[in-house]
Formats: structure tokens, C-alpha cells, sequence
């Protein structure tokens, strides 16, 4: 029970340690961006869907587009809510803020109550992962391909203006946007932790979120064909 609380505790926060120093050291562009993406995504979102939705995960497969998915909610909530206070948003208060809620989330899930397990329980799983492979490698190579190579256009360029506003603090900004914040809040995230942006970093948070969404349509159709 010791060792299990001890694992579940250390090692959520001796990655957001390591993330938080990449951060703030001088590194190149995508290292800050794959930190910042551990620390403001990733690392919540496991540990909320390990909270909230172990007892209906059956393996490996279901829980990374659910990090993703929960990462990402988070990652807007969060923003969101630090954009609504006054003045102009920091690396700091971005830091301050995912550092706190990761470490709340990893106290709860060390101290938690042990979930069963459910889903699908697939003993055999390694006869779906070639055609997982293949139909996560497609999507990826379409998605990631030569990703940053274009530079900002249109609602891309609109959209990052927004972003910047975010960062100064701008508080009408997010109201004169006709659609959802999402593509204005997650580049600002990124945006608020480097204080630069590129068009690879601006696209890359929603090619994962899409390359999950096809993991998520695979993820279904396995459920549904073991009925």
C-alpha cells in the first residue's frame, strides 16, 4: 500500500519537476513546447481520467485519447479562468496554476481508493495493435507532415492576434470572437510559457488532438464489435 501511494505521488511530480526546469532554462523552441504540453495537458489529463474513469478503461489503448481529451479541457478551463483575472498573464501564473492542480491531482490519485477494472478487459491485445499502428501512422504522417511549413493564414492569423491580446490582458478579447475560445486559449497557453510562437507550435496541440480523435473512433468500434 506504502510503495503503491509513494509511486503514485513521486512520479507525477518529479515530471512536472523536470518539466517546469525545461521550461524555465533557456532550451530550444520544442523542447519548451513538449514540457509545457507534459505540464499543462498531458499530466493533468492522465491523472483526471485515472481519477474519474479507471473503473471503465480497459487497457492502454482508451487512455491516451482520453489524456489528450482531458488534458486539453483542462488546458482551456484553466487558461480560461487565468485570462478572467486582472492584468496581463505570465509564465509564472501559468506555471502557478498547472503546477497546483497537478499536484492536487496526484495526491488524489495516490490516496484514492483502488478501482476495479472494466471496459473490456482484452487479454489478447496484441492482435489489434499492427492495425492500430497503421491507422494511428496514417493519420499522424497526414496530420504532422510538414506541419509548420505554410505560414499563418486567415483564421490561423486572426486567431493568434487573439491569443497575443490574451497575454496582455486584453478582457473583451475572447467576446469578440464569433466561435469557441479553444483556438485562441491553447496557442495563448503556449504562447504565455516560450513568450514566442511558430506556426509548428500554434498547430501541433490540435494535430494531436486530432490524431487522438482517431484513436477515440477506434477505441468505440473495438467496444462496439465485442458485443
Amino acid at each position: 500500500m506504502k510503495t503503491r501511494v509513494l509511486k503514485r505521488l513521486t512520479v507525477p511530480l518529479a515530471l512536472l519537476l523536470v518539466s517546469d526546469l525545461v521550461i524555465l532554462i533557456a532550451t530550444p523552441r520544442m523542447a519548451t513546447f513538449a514540457a509545457g504540453l507534459i505540464v499543462v495537458c498531458l499530466l493533468p489529463g492522465y491523472l483526471l481520467a485515472r481519477i474519474i474513469l479507471s473503473e471503465y478503461i480497459s487497457d492502454g489503448i482508451e487512455m491516451i485519447p482520453l489524456t489528450v481529451g482531458s488534458g486539453l479541457a483542462i488546458t482551456i478551463l484553466g487558461t480560461l479562468g487565468l485570462h478572467y483575472l486582472p492584468g496581463q498573464l505570465s509564465a509564472l501564473q501559468i506555471l502557478g496554476l498547472y503546477n497546483g492542480l497537478t499536484a492536487l491531482l496526484s495526491a488524489a490519485y495516490a490516496f484514492g481508493s483502488e478501482p476495479p477494472c472494466g471496459g473490456i478487459a482484452d487479454p489478447s491485445i496484441k492482435h489489434v495493435l499492427l492495425p492500430l499502428a497503421l491507422i494511428v501512422g496514417g493519420a499522424a504522417f497526414l496530420r504532422f507532415a510538414n506541419l509548420g511549413y505554410s505560414e499563418f493564414q486567415g483564421d490561423e492569423s486572426r486567431a493568434l492576434l487573439m491569443a497575443a491580446g490574451v497575454i496582455r490582458g486584453e478582457d473583451a478579447i475572447l467576446f469578440l470572437h464569433r466561435k469557441g475560445p479553444a483556438e485562441i486559449l491553447i496557442p495563448a497557453t503556449f504562447y504565455g510559457l516560450d513568450g514566442t510562437m511558430t506556426e509548428l507550435v500554434r498547430r501541433l496541440p490540435f494535430a494531436l488532438a486530432s490524431v487522438a480523435g482517431v484513436m477515440t473512433i477506434y477505441a468505440l468500434a473495438r467496444r462496439l464489435s465485442s458485443r
